[in-house]
């Protein structure tokens, strides 16, 4: 992204972006001022020429899909007995997009809330009515059911974790990436498993319960009774990334500021919760995930609701980045 370097101090950059931000977006981008001009587009004004902070904006509106028109200097007549504006010299940059469309991006944004909301509510809903995990229970048409839900669950999940993470992925940092990475990892992980339990264990149940059972005993927190190979480490896998993946990205959910605050700081109550959640009856254990499913219907709620503040919508991605001459 070729920029030509500022001549003087008192300079400052104005950044031209397609659409009507909200006015909240001015703390986030941390800039002085933001304008709503007639043609449709927002106006970024007093930007410091300062080449870090420009770079800086620049990259967490890259981050924030926001669309980026142009990024023009303004020389400030320093001769003048006040000094003023000179009229832009210079384009310094335009942009457009070659394989985004806003409206698109935006709705798969917000669609993704709506998979996060879903995970959550099922994640929540199923708690008290889950069977038991015992070798009875598989062969039973509420088993059916619940792991039906359950299996959808784990899909939702993935695409609600995944646009909470990239709404954010500006301000999340690596310590975001680290939990978005280890939570993606936990729940593909258990997708299997869930696919397993309820398309595998009804039919593997009548020839071969021991083998259920220790699977299901897994799930209770037990040792296996007989080798079922890498299922074990699998399922230890699963938990450690969930209980880190979730404390690290509910810390950086905090940290970021782009969703509610609070919803992230439940988020790491949870992750910090659910070890000593083995200290009481396998029945009750599973009501600790009950604010885990509201956490994500919150940061869902808030998805769907924050991308809608941006009137024209947003693009997913900044397409192919031209720079424009001087003048």
């Amino acid at each position: 992204m070729p920029l030509s370097p500022a001549t003087a101090d008192p300079d400052t950059y104005e950044i031209r972006l397609s659409g009507l931000l909200d006015a909240r977006w001015a703390e986030r981008l941390e800039v002085p001022s933001l304008t709503h001009e007639a043609s449709g587009t927002t106006l970024l004004r007093g930007v410091a020429s300062d080449q870090a902070v420009l770079h800086g904006l620049l990259q967490r509106i890259r981050d924030l899909g926001l669309p980026l028109i142009s990024v023009v200097r303004i020389d400030h007549d320093l001769s003048a007995p006040h000094p003023r504006p000179r009229p832009p010299k210079e384009l310094l940059m335009t942009t457009h997009s070659t394989t985004f469309s806003g409206p698109r991006a935006e709705t798969l944004i917000r669609l993704s809330g709506l998979a996060a909301i879903g995970a959550g509510l099922i994640f929540a809903g199923i708690q008290p009515i889950h069977p038991a995990d015992v070798v009875a229970s598989v062969t039973t048409s509420l088993w059916a059911v619940i792991l039906s839900l359950k299996f959808a669950m784990c899909l939702l999940m993935l695409i609600g974790i995944a646009g909470i993470y990239l709404s954010q992925l500006g301000r999340a940092g690596w310590l975001g990436f680290a939990g978005f990475a280890l939570l993606i990892v936990s729940w593909f992980l258990q997708t299997g498993f869930v696919f397993t339990e309820l398309f595998i264990f009804p039919r593997l149940a009548p020839i071969a319960p021991d083998v259920v059972d220790s699977l299901l005993t897994l799930a209770r927190g037990g040792a296996a009774t007989v080798d079922i190979g890498a299922a074990a480490p699998a399922y230890a896998v699963v938990a450690v990334c969930y209980l880190l993946g979730g404390l690290l990205f509910g810390i950086a959910t905090y940290r970021a500021g782009v969703l509610p605050r609070w919803a992230g700081a439940l988020w790491i109550a949870t992750a910090v919760l659910t070890p000593a959640a083995a200290l009481v009856p396998h029945a009750i254990q599973r009501y600790v995930a009950v604010p885990m499913g509201l956490t994500l219907i919150w940061l869902g709620v808030a998805l769907w609701t924050q991308r809608r503040s941006i009137r024209s919508g947003v693009a997913g991605a900044i397409g192919q980045q031209v720079a424009a001459p001087a003048n």
